[in-house]
């Protein structure tokens, strides 16, 4: 309880006098409600003054301020995220064995309490890269610890596959996965050299490896890895990745064209992997850890034109890369393990980051 602020502040009032009173909360309080000669929790109050009259004001701890919505778990690796359909989500990491272990949320049940083992042998601290096509299908890929990378697959009705060697390629980073069409595959990874390359699985059969714009000065930074999307799934693809100047780059390549654009420098400065989100041609959202260890973003409606300028996701601090999704139109979820090793989760409902 405290004394209220009085406008105006005077000794003694005439009769019929109005006096405003104002409740004034220190620093991680806030106000509850009045009470004595007066009552309810409207703030600034008007009392008049008939008679002699003692109000306090009451005052409550602030509530915490929730910046994720903690996940559980024990993760000692960044997650990855997928989406079989608009209301679920799940997320992939790499168990403390090595094996590849996944967890889901729905938006009617939250996160449930079981991970699942997808076996496997990742590369130490290494994620994984997850898409799926449709409810059943799914493809994951990782990185070995021979730097190979490997494939698993779940269609449907036959359920999880065995894990694949796919060659003797080695990988200088974690893969990233999206779909180019709805029976075509593009994974990316940093090579031994720094440069950005790429293998497509079509249907069954997989390409070879090429280099994306190879002959450029521009290369990854090493131990990050590059995020990809193809909003529309239609030939379209964008490829987010820190440069060596531990700026953000990206690059696109055109369909019709069948060529990629040289690589694009944002300007901003970032301290991780980015992840990246879209729902709709020209549309992302990229986020990534920045000063302070906590996550930033960046927005455009146009395809890289023009970016909003970083801004913070909230003040809290985590480790290694976020994992990024659209599941519906200007709605973006965002996992990322946090301080305490447990997977933390943020959403973006349209105006504002939740919870």
């Amino acid at each position: 309880m405290a004394p209220a602020q009085r406008d105006p502040d005077q000794a003694a009032y005439a009769v019929g006098a109005s006096v405003v009173l104002t409740a004034v909360p220190a620093t991680g309080y806030v106000f509850h409600h009045w009470d004595g000669d007066a009552s309810g929790d409207t703030n600034p109050l008007t009392v008049t003054m008939d008679t002699a009259k003692s109000v306090t004001a009451n005052f409550a701890p602030a509530p915490a301020d929730k910046d994720y919505e903690d996940a559980g778990g024990t993760l000692n690796a960044s997650p990855a995220l997928g989406a079989p359909m608009t209301s679920v989500l799940n997320a992939f990491t790499r168990a403390p064995d090595g094996s590849v272990a996944w967890k889901t949320f729905s938006d009617d049940d939250g996160w449930g309490a079981t991970w699942n083992d997808l076996g496997g042998k990742m590369k130490t601290g290494s994620k994984p890269a997850v898409f799926y096509r449709w409810i059943l299908a799914c493809d994951v890929f990782v990185r070995g610890t021979n730097d190979h990378l490997y494939w698993k697959a779940n269609r449907l009705g036959d359920g999880w596959g065995e894990w694949q060697d796919m060659g003797a390629s080695i990988m200088a980073s974690d893969p990233a996965v999206c779909a180019v069409e709805d029976t075509e595959l593009a994974v990316f990874w940093r090579n031994t050299s720094g440069q950005l390359v790429v293998r497509r699985l079509k249907d069954t059969t997989w390409s070879g490896i090429g280099s994306i714009n190879g002959s450029s000065s521009v290369k990854i930074m090493a131990k990050t890895s590059p995020a990809c999307v193809s909003p529309e799934v239609d030939g379209n693809i964008d490829v987010f990745f820190q440069g060596t100047n531990t700026h953000l780059y990206y690059t696109h390549y055109n369909v019709n064209t069948h060529s990629w654009s040289s690589f694009k420098d944002t300007g901003f400065t970032i301290s991780s992997s980015p992840a990246v989100a879209s729902w709709e041609k020209g549309h992302f959202v990229v986020v990534w850890r920045g000063a302070g260890d906590v996550l930033y973003y960046t927005a455009t409606s146009n395809g890289g034109t023009t970016w909003k300028t970083p801004g913070k996701i909230n003040n809290t601090a985590v480790v290694g890369d976020p994992a990024a999704i659209s599941r519906s139109d200007n709605k973006v979820d965002v996992v990322v393990r946090g301080t305490n090793n447990h997977l933390l989760h943020t959403w973006f409902d349209g105006t504002k980051w939740l919870p």
